[in-house]
């Protein structure tokens, strides 16, 4: 191995090795998942789940055009129908409090960065699409969706330390975890590939169009 391959070798799995501590440790998880992201982006795993997307006919033309987005405007997108996505995703991040544009930005050089931005960029629309709230369960609901859709290891990883954290200090609260993981498999299993989706030129469609579109259902009483 040449020595600036051997560099930037040390350099992921460093900060791999950062990220799984901080989410081991659940301080900063945020800021440790993205480390763990971007340390596993040329893992053999990672790369496996790449060659999978851009396998995918819907999948591919996105991932070669490198389409993504401009920053989002909450105020602008809660001009948008009642019941659109974008009227409902401005709404959830009005009422949570929360940034669209929060997520750490990475350089695009190549289809492994690519697909780690977009799913950043993507991630609150996911939340609102599938009806995963943003609490714990609804956060895992997610990711194993995402394992599902995605097969990308660092979702794997997350479903791990939540299981993990669950035996240690809340064993009690295990079949509720376990339900909510299946839950979210089975939905990313059988749902359209939703990284094919071009969210952002469709803002003023109905949530429920975007569902029944993508193969789900009504969204869940309490989801």
């Amino acid at each position: 191995m040449d020595p600036v391959r051997r560099k930037s070798s040390v350099a992921q799995a460093w900060l791999t090795l950062r990220g799984l501590i901080g989410l081991v440790r659940s301080d900063a998880a945020t800021e440790a998942t993205w480390n763990t992201e971007e340390g596993l982006q040329y893992s053999r795993a990672n790369q496996l789940a790449l060659q999978s997307l851009t396998a995918q006919p819907e999948v591919a033309p996105l991932i070669r055009e490198r389409y993504q987005s401009d920053s989002f405007c909450v105020e602008r997108l809660l001009q948008c129908p009642a019941g659109s996505l974008g009227h409902a995703f401005a709404t959830r991040m009005t009422e949570e409090q929360l940034d669209p544009n929060f997520y750490r930005k990475v350089p695009v050089v190549d289809d492994a960065s690519y697909i780690i931005l977009r799913l950043r960029q993507c991630h609150d629309i996911w939340h609102v699409v599938t009806g995963f709230g943003t609490d714990e369960v609804g956060e895992i609901s997610l990711k194993a969706f995402e394992m599902a859709q995605a097969r990308r290891p660092v979702a794997a990883i997350i479903v791990a330390q939540f299981i993990l954290k669950a035996v240690l200090k809340a064993p009690a609260t295990l079949p509720s975890l376990f339900d909510a993981i299946v839950a979210g498999y089975q939905m990313g299993k059988t749902a359209k590939p939703f990284l094919a989706q071009r969210w952002e030129d469709g803002w003023d469609k109905p949530v429920s169009l975007w569902r029944a579109e993508l193969g789900l259902g009504p969204v869940r009483a309490g989801a």
